[in-house]
C-alpha cells in the first residue's frame, strides 16, 4: 500500500480488508490462495483492479488506495519507492509462475535462448 494510507496507522486483517486490492493474474482470474485462506476463516476481499503482470503494480499502489500482496522481490528499489510494506495478517501459500508466448515463436533460438535464461534465473531464486 501507499505510505500514508490508512491502513498503514493500525495494520491488522480487518484494515486490510476494508479497501479495494489489486490482484495480478495473467489470466485474469480473481479467486487466488489468498481468497481462499479467506473462504476457510468466513472473510473475503474486494478486487478493485487486475492486472496481467507485476510490473505496473507498484507504481498503481504508490498513488491509489488500493492494497495488494505481491512478491518482496516487486519491491525492492526502485520499484518499492513510496510504499509501506507490510508481512500479510494471515499466512498464504505460493503460487505459480509462468511464461507464455506465441505458438510460431516455439522454434525461434532467440526465444527458446530467453525462456532458458529466464527458468535458470527463476530456479535460483
Amino acid at each position: 500500500m501507499r505510505k500514508g494510507h490508512p491502513a498503514a496507522r493500525r495494520f491488522e486483517l480487518e484494515r486490510w480488508l476494508a479497501y479495494p486490492h489489486l490482484l495480478v493474474s495473467s489470466r485474469g482470474q480473481t479467486r487466488t490462495a489468498l481468497d481462499r485462506a479467506l473462504e476457510a476463516m468466513g472473510r473475503e476481499r474486494r478486487v478493485g483492479m487486475v492486472l496481467p503482470g507485476f510490473a505496473q503494480a507498484p507504481a498503481l499502489l504508490a498513488h491509489s488506495d488500493m492494497i495488494a500482496l505481491l512478491p518482496s522481490r516487486c519491491l525492492m528499489p526502485p520499484h518499492g519507492r513510496g510504499l509501506a510494506v507490510f508481512e500479510p495478517p494471515l499466512p498464504v501459500e505460493g503460487f505459480t509462475l509462468s511464461m507464455a508466448w506465441h505458438a510460431r515463436r516455439e522454434q525461434d533460438p532467440a526465444t527458446r535462448h530467453v525462456m532458458a535464461q529466464l527458468r535458470a534465473l527463476v530456479k535460483a531464486l
